[in-house]
């Protein structure tokens, strides 16, 4: 037989919410936890306060907005469309050898319009995917060739963002272009065993070449004898940059970054200004006076002796004309 349980005296003193009450037949027993929103006794006016207080702070907690991710919704659409537009334009530039020079520059403008508008982390993103899904498409050379395509639209974007000027713009685009290519380029070497001898050969052919192309230039332009003086002298600096070769190697990766960077920086400018985007123009009208100046520098000479044939030739074909016409002109004279 149980034994009731016994009453308690009316002398016992209040038990406070969240101490442990007893049982005689089960021991100690914890309260109920409380939960935001129940009410609290009404005999205790202090402990009515508290729990109205976390009532209200869990409302405003469950009203507060979660924190976004590392991409918003948005940014993940608009990196994603523009990750296909980038991927369209690399394929057609790969698959269409003849639109490859008009297409190809235009593969970092994408990028760089989803860094405008979204920032670095949605660009990085869409270079990444970009670059996976060509290296899987078309193979891994042209998947790491898109992803320094996206990288280069990226930073062509943080330029355009902070208004730089297009010397800056131009450096820097350069020197990731150079340094990424050389290094890919060492790596080759390095995996496939070419021999250093022969990228050094390859070197001085390519140092002939522009030697030759000068002797040319100069004799076309009438300075055969300033050439023969000068030759020495570029003659020992070619050889000391021989000795130097990786400095070398590296100029020469330069110097063929720089005009794709400045096609990319171009196609990109003007896709950002078209789109709304208030960036600084590039070209310049001042650039472009001094494009033009120095195209016709460097043209003149080599336009000058089709210019003068074209002269001479409408000089001969004026005096047969006149020749032919002159017995004409005697005949009806002496009529």
């Amino acid at each position: 037989m149980i034994d009731p349980i016994p009453a308690q005296s009316s002398g016992a003193a209040k038990r406070a919410p969240g101490l442990t009450e007893t049982s005689p037949h089960l021991g100690p027993r914890a309260a109920a936890p409380r939960v935001a929103g129940d009410t609290a006794p009404t005999g205790d006016p202090a402990t009515a306060d508290l729990a109205s207080a976390d009532t209200v702070a869990a409302d405003v907690a469950s009203m507060r907005p979660r924190a976004a991710g590392w991409v918003d919704a948005a940014g993940l659409a608009e990196g994603g469309l523009l990750a296909d537009v980038g991927i369209i334009l690399d394929l057609a530039s790969i698959y269409l050898p003849l639109a490859s020079p008009i297409l190809a520059p235009a593969v970092p403008a994408p990028f760089v319009v989803l860094m405008l508008r979204r920032g670095p982390r949605a660009t990085l993103l869409a270079a990444a995917v970009s670059s996976f899904l060509v290296a899987v498409l078309a193979g891994p050379h042209f998947g790491w060739r898109m992803g320094l395509q996206a990288m280069i639209g990226l930073l062509l974007g943080w330029a355009m963002r902070r208004r730089l000027g297009a010397p800056t713009v131009l450096a820097a685009g350069t020197l990731l272009l150079a340094t990424v290519t050389c290094v890919a380029a060492f790596g080759v070497l390095l995996m496939t065993g070419l021999p250093i001898n022969d990228v050094v050969q390859e070197l001085r052919n390519g140092l002939q070449t522009l030697a030759g192309f000068g002797a040319w230039a100069m004799r076309l332009v009438g300075q055969g004898g300033l050439w023969l003086r000068v030759r020495p002298s570029l003659a020992v600096v070619g050889q000391t940059a021989l000795q130097y070769w990786p400095v070398l190697f590296y100029l020469t990766f330069a110097l063929a970054a720089f005009p794709m960077v400045a096609l990319y920086y171009g196609v990109a400018n003007v896709t950002a200004r078209v789109l709304g985007f208030s960036v600084r123009a590039f070209p310049s009208r001042r650039s472009l006076g001094v494009a033009r100046v120095l195209g016709f520098v460097v043209l003149a000479p080599l336009l000058l002796p089709a210019w003068i044939y074209t002269l001479l030739r409408r000089d001969g074909r004026g005096r047969g004309r006149r020749r032919a016409a002159a017995p004409v002109a005697e005949g009806a004279r002496k009529r």
